[in-house]
């Protein structure tokens, strides 16, 4: 990077960062991200550019670079170390695209987790669900408004024989019929699987 303003050089390395990222050159990318940090900037960087916007960005890219290259521990470090949109309103979209990151090379655990952090709640609950991690799945519970995902979550309580846990998530999902069964083969109410059918009846489809 020769006859570059050195002034302008963290955000050329950033630009050119994200470019080799798309080209698929995690490697070069990271080295990039990590040259671009502005770690100790002078007054002429800060009449240039937005430091702390420019710097959340590069840690995002080092993060996205180091999952891909292997480093996923790293990744996930750095993406709990991001804020979050109370703290800037882009910044759910940079952890998005982490948590993307993690779901392509498989790491669907880590991935849940910064896809809640990010807000993206039902998307981080089927991870959970997916990779056994119904406890995770299960604190998301009121955040949660799809029918398929809460019967997912209430079948893996039925599972663990949490039969009145997993009537009451049915009951979020309005999954009339799974209410219906579970009162009549498990947990032996009637008259509950009665009122059940009767308000099924009169829910209009």
């Amino acid at each position: 990077m020769q006859n570059i303003d050195p002034i302008r050089e963290p955000y050329i390395c950033r630009k050119l960062a994200v470019q080799i990222e798309n080209q698929g050159n995690s490697i070069e990318a990271l080295k990039l991200f990590e040259r671009a940090l502005l770690n100790d900037p002078l007054p002429e960087h800060e009449t240039k550019f937005n430091i702390k916007e420019h710097n959340t960005i590069c840690y995002a890219g080092i993060a996205r670079a180091s999952i891909r290259n292997g480093n996923t521990h790293r990744g996930l470090s750095i993406a709990n170390e991001l804020g979050t949109s109370k703290d800037d309103p882009s910044m759910n979209s940079m952890l998005i695209e982490i948590g993307n990151t993690f779901e392509q090379v498989k790491q669907y655990n880590e991935a849940a987790q910064i896809y809640e952090k990010s807000g993206l709640v039902e998307k981080a609950a089927t991870l959970y669900i997916q990779t056994g991690q119904f406890k995770n799945a299960d604190k998301l519970i009121p955040k949660i408004t799809s029918p398929s995902i809460l019967t997912n979550i209430a079948k893996a309580k039925e599972a663990e024989g949490l039969y009145k846990e997993a009537e009451a998530v049915y009951e979020k999902a309005n999954n009339y019929e799974s209410i219906i069964r579970l009162n009549l083969d498990v947990l032996d109410n009637f008259q509950k699987a009665k009122m059940t059918f009767k308000q099924k009846s009169q829910t209009p489809h």
